[in-house]
């Protein structure tokens, strides 16, 4: 994305104001402290003036040293404009607008169809964020007890079924790596806080954003954990079917 030259003057124009107004503002309080005087004024026509004057003054005179010269004063204006941008699209602000489509219709599963305000047909989802977060976290630790299982409840899950079945007939083979991803997730990483109601609680805070692609990443990795177990109980249990039927013959 290009920026007009114009932006960019403005841009630089107005950091080396600032850049004026806080030199002006220590020169004043370093004459004060030798001087012991508080009649000197920084105002900033004064400002200005005075330090565009030794600016100007010090501008380099050869080719050379005038074009870094003025390639350091882009580079400024470069550099302020490169913030601003990144000040106006921040991916964690919240920004007001409308969601529904004209001549919208339902299709299901929260999706609707309709035309935008340019006209273009578009499909369109829209969910609260606190649901969808709660029902990734929900999948995330389903899939978990589905691979671990979940001690108070009974459940080998997946690992525990082909444990029993690798150690058969008392043959202990070595199993995969455990491979759980949400253990950081109960630790304590928050700071002790007195609430409103003067309850001394653990509060730790996080960008949607960061903790949902979190979340996101764990239940892809679980998916493939799935299938990966999966397959490898398929195999030892076919194994120990035809073990059965060579014992039998």
């Amino acid at each position: 994305m290009r920026f007009p030259l114009k932006i960019f003057n403005q841009v630089s124009q107005s950091f080396l104001r600032a850049c004026q107004i806080i030199s002006c503002t220590f020169e004043r309080r370093v004459f004060l402290v030798r001087s012991r005087r508080t009649d000197r004024r920084c105002s900033p026509s004064a400002t200005s003036s005075a330090v565009q004057q030794r600016f100007e003054a010090k501008r380099p005179s050869s080719q050379v040293q005038l074009i870094i010269w003025q390639a350091l004063r882009t580079g400024v204006a470069t550099i302020a404009v490169v913030g601003l941008v990144a000040c106006a699209t921040n991916p964690n602000k919240a920004r007001e607008e409308k969601t529904a489509l004209e001549h919208g219709e339902d299709v299901g599963g929260g999706v609707q169809v309709g035309q935008n305000s340019k006209g273009e047909v578009m499909t369109s989802q829209k969910q609260k964020l606190a649901d969808q977060l709660r029902d990734l976290q929900k999948g995330v630790y389903e899939l978990e007890a589905e691979i671990y299982g979940y001690e108070d409840y009974g459940r080998k899950g997946l690992y525990g079924v082909l444990q029993e079945c690798m150690d058969q007939k008392g043959e202990l083979k070595r199993l995969p790596t455990k491979a759980v991803l949400t253990k950081n997730e109960d630790r304590f990483n928050g700071k002790m806080v007195i609430d409103e109601q003067k309850n001394l609680v653990n509060v730790s805070e996080e960008y949607f954003l960061d903790r949902i692609r979190r979340f996101e990443n764990y239940r892809d990795s679980y998916e493939k954990q799935k299938e990966d177990y999966e397959e490898r109980l398929r195999i030892c249990q076919a194994r120990q079917n035809q073990n059965g039927k060579e014992a039998v013959e």
